[in-house]
């Protein structure tokens, strides 16, 4: 059955369910494994396809596509550390041009933003709300930045109870936005800061303290050299991770 993943469409649904299902699960020790089965189908699929970028292969239709990587990178946004530090590692194989995936998928990442924001479960909306700042920090486009300003805006005309840590995350790319030489992005980053006051009591909320590559993934040099001297071993890595992380989900009722 394993050998099988990574083949045909059954890899695809799997996928899509995973990212349907699992990424909305209140134990985040379901959502650990489901970033970490993810990841592995895909990059059972990527082999298949001869290509490193999740991007370039051929998948049934785009909204798939779409869906997954919209799922991953609200993951990378997590206030739980290890989603956090999964959801980072997973898109950093999945996705080797980040600003290329912004570009494209604008659109649906603040979709997906702004969906979670306005969810009742507060790990949702805090994941949410830092994935709406971070677009407004990554996105090269005036009018992409634009339209993730205005729908904050909006959003804050019935302010979630935790507003003010949500705001957090979002006054230092608004802030950037309101020195912007674009009349347009400006006025629109001067709204949501004035919004941001308001809902916050009159005072904006200290952004918060960004330490040095909070996400990075710390590479061991010794799993290099082993990598090396085992090469049988390694090309087994991908099917035995899938097998326990199948096993692993299976036991938690997923």
């Amino acid at each position: 059955c394993i050998d099988s993943f990574g083949q045909d469409s059954a890899t695809v649904q799997l996928i899509d369910a995973l990212v349907d299902d699992g990424l909305r699960r209140a134990n985040p020790v379901i959502r650990r494994q489901v970033v970490q089965l993810v990841q592995t189908l895909c990059e059972l699929f990527l082999k298949t396809g001869q290509t490193k970028d999740i991007m370039s292969v051929k998948w049934p239709s785009r909204e798939k596509i779409t869906q997954v990587l919209v799922g991953l990178y609200l993951s990378r946004c997590e206030e739980d550390l290890d989603v956090k530090k999964l959801g980072m590692a997973a898109w950093k194989v999945l996705v080797p041009n980040t600003q290329r995936v912004l570009k494209d998928l604008n659109l649906p990442l603040s979709e997906g933003a702004f969906a979670w924001i306005g969810r009742e479960e507060q790990w949702m909306r805090r994941a949410g709300g830092k994935c709406a700042g971070d677009l407004l920090g990554n996105l090269a486009d005036a009018s992409c930045k634009g339209l993730v300003l205005d729908k904050l805006t909006t959003a804050l005309a019935h302010p979630p109870p935790d507003v003010k840590t949500l705001a957090k995350n979002w006054v230092p790319g608004a802030q950037d936005c309101s020195k912007s030489g674009d009349l347009t992005l400006k006025q629109s980053a001067e709204r949501l800061l004035k919004e941001l006051k308001t809902a916050c009591g009159g005072t904006l909320p200290a952004p918060p303290v960004v330490t040095k590559d909070p996400l990075a993934i710390p590479q061991l040099p010794t799993a290099k050299k082993k990598q090396k001297k085992d090469s049988s071993q390694t090309k087994r890595e991908p099917k035995a991770q899938l097998s326990k992380a199948l096993n692993d989900l299976a036991k938690l009722g997923l």
